[in-house]
């Protein structure tokens, strides 16, 4: 995905909790995972048919309209 969590995160015990560095891997397979059950592509955008489900086709159109594509 284009989600990019601060570096630290990766690289860092977390101070507060005293939990280990994310593994950056394991984030992005997970992010994906997450990102499939929500029916949004790999860029964290709804899916055209997630959008026309939640009966959102206006917003389809503005996509359009400025010509980005909605897998």
């Amino acid at each position: 995905g284009d989600i990019n969590l601060p570096e630290h995160l990766f690289k860092y015990q977390q101070m507060f909790t005293g939990s280990p560095p994310l593994d950056r891997e394991k984030f992005n397979r997970l992010l994906a995972i997450y990102f499939e059950m929500r029916g949004w592509d790999s860029k964290g955008i709804p899916r055209r048919e997630k959008l026309i489900q939640l009966g959102l086709t206006d917003v389809i159109k503005f996509f359009e309209e400025k010509g980005v594509w909605l897998e």
